[in-house]
C-alpha cells in the first residue's frame, strides 16, 4: 500500500478531528460523570454546539421559506 498524500492526510486527520469532537458530544454525559473537573468544559462545548444545532436550522428554514414564496 503506497504511503498517503498530503491531500489525504489532510482528509484523515479532519475526519479524525470530527470524529473526536462528535464523541465529545455525545459522550458528555458521561464524562462529566468520569472527569467532574471538566464539567464546565463539557458543558459549555455542549451548549455551543446546540446554538449552532439551532443557528443552522433556522437558516435552513428561512432558506426553505424563501424558495417556497416563489411556487
Amino acid at each position: 500500500m503506497p504511503p498517503l498524500d498530503n491531500r489525504q492526510r489532510g482528509i484523515l486527520a479532519a475526519l479524525i478531528l470530527l470524529s473526536a469532537l462528535a464523541s465529545l458530544y455525545v459522550f458528555a454525559p458521561k464524562l462529566t460523570e468520569t472527569f467532574p473537573i471538566y464539567t464546565d468544559w463539557v458543558n459549555s462545548y455542549v451548549f455551543w454546539v446546540d446554538d449552532m444545532r439551532q443557528w443552522l436550522k433556522n437558516i435552513v428554514r428561512v432558506v426553505l421559506e424563501y424558495r417556497q414564496s416563489f411556487v
